[in-house]
């Protein structure tokens, strides 16, 4: 664990490079919260498993310098030294992100239990919702229901936020801070040095952790624009070579009677039916299936199902129109053929 002591120290030293310094950090590993359900709003109480068998809950120990303690303090109206119950709870309901509060604005004491079965009861003294935690470090979303700021707490990872002018040269002291206390050996492992630590900018750090999932993208839009590709170039060959091998036939009947309005009509028709033959089994292939994809994703992240009406029917206006477009082209290289040497041309 890293100890109240130790993190108040290293703000301390950060800020002496002339920048604002605040650290958050939190111990998600040794208590669970014993919930009185009275205290509960009835927006927790549809949250689905929430609680185990035991009616406990996880719990997450908030850990803060002592600068941004105070802060907290007057933003909750608590006097200093009290603990604070930070009471909002982000979740994922079905694919669908949810922020509620957990607890009515009339609690006053939170019990917890560790796993030796000690309980200790903790008195709130300030209560902070969303709005008053301004600070980069408190999280989003979160999986722990219960999240209370405990002034001197030990925290097991800790995060220290800043925006200095240089950040190369800020990352180097900080490095050099870092080291008095953690120093890393090129040659140890995290098992051996029981800590790791990192400095980069968050954004960066985000990018980092997204970079799976941009390099899947980059896959999935490739092998998609190629699908598009293979099956523009099928539809072009298909009826190109669907309408010139039947230009005998076209003869025929030219031949008996039907004029070019008629068999311009028996085209576009045929051309339509071709669309529609193709559509009606994509489109709902291309919505069940993702949506099935959908519903075991959801679980894990909240990413609701979507149709994307923009781009279904960009396509099919698209495919509509190169379909009218060749069949166009077509039909006037049928009108400049002569019907004797089509069907001539044939029999020989």
């Amino acid at each position: 664990p890293v100890t109240s002591d130790q993190y108040n120290e290293i703000t301390q030293k950060l800020e002496k490079y002339g920048t604002d310094v605040y650290g958050v950090g939190a111990d998600t590993f040794t208590y669970n919260a014993l919930l009185d359900r009275n205290t509960l709003t009835e927006d927790m109480l549809q949250v689905p498993n929430f609680s185990d068998d035991n009616g406990e809950t996880r719990t997450e120990i908030v850990s803060v310098d002592d600068v941004l303690y105070k802060k907290l303090c007057d933003r909750a109206g608590a006097e200093y030294g009290s603990i604070l119950l930070l009471n909002t709870y982000q979740y994922n309901d079905n694919g669908e992100y949810r922020s509620i509060k957990p607890f009515k604005d009339d609690v006053t004491q939170i019990s917890l239990i560790n796993a030796a079965n000690e309980k200790n009861t903790l008195t709130i003294g300030g209560i902070l919702e969303q709005s008053g935690l301004k600070e980069y470090g408190f999280g989003e979303m979160t999986p722990y229901p219960v999240r209370i700021v405990v002034p001197d707490a030990d925290a097991r990872s800790f995060d220290w936020f800043s925006m200095p002018s240089d950040e190369d040269d800020y990352t180097e002291y900080a490095r050099s801070v870092m080291d008095e206390y953690y120093p890393i050996a090129a040659e140890d492992s995290y098992v051996e040095q029981g800590y790791t630590v990192r400095i980069a900018r968050t954004d960066a750090m985000v990018k980092m952790l997204n970079i799976a999932i941009v390099l899947a993208e980059i896959v999935m839009y490739g092998f998609v624009i190629l699908l598009i590709l293979m099956g523009f170039t099928s539809v072009i060959s298909t009826l190109t070579t669907n309408i010139r091998i039947r230009s005998r036939e076209f003869a025929v009947l030219k031949s008996v009677g039907m004029t070019n309005k008629s068999l311009c009509r028996m085209l576009y028709s045929e051309s339509i039916f071709c669309v529609l033959n193709a559509l009606v089994p994509g489109v709902i292939l291309g919505i069940a299936i993702p949506f099935f994809i959908n519903l075991s994703i959801r679980k894990a992240f909240p990413v609701l199902y979507h149709i994307p009406w923009a781009a279904l029917f960009g396509g099919i206006f698209v495919l509509i129109g190169i379909v009218f477009f060749i069949t166009r082209t077509e039909i006037h290289k049928l009108r400049d053929k002569s019907i004797i040497d089509e069907i001539r041309m044939d029999i020989v």
